[in-house]
């Protein structure tokens, strides 16, 4: 969270900062989406209204699998 202070002098550090919170951004993104499936058979539906998430999504879409960029609906 930014209003952490640690998380705040890290992300407002510079370009490392930043991407440093995306990541942790788009990887806790993934962990949510997955909680969703336990099985091959298991189907799931998350939405996601924050906008940073979806330019963080279309910005750095080759970091996340394959398989997860392919069920996306937008």
């Amino acid at each position: 969270s930014l209003l952490n202070d640690i998380t705040r002098k890290r992300v407002y550090s510079g370009k490392m900062g930043q991407l440093w919170y995306t990541c942790s951004m788009l990887l806790t993104t993934l962990q949510m989406t997955g909680r969703i499936v336990r099985s091959k058979n298991d189907f799931g539906v998350s939405y996601i209204g924050d906008e940073q998430v979806s330019a963080a999504l279309n910005k750095h879409a080759s970091a996340l699998p394959s398989w997860w960029r392919e069920a996306i609906m937008w």
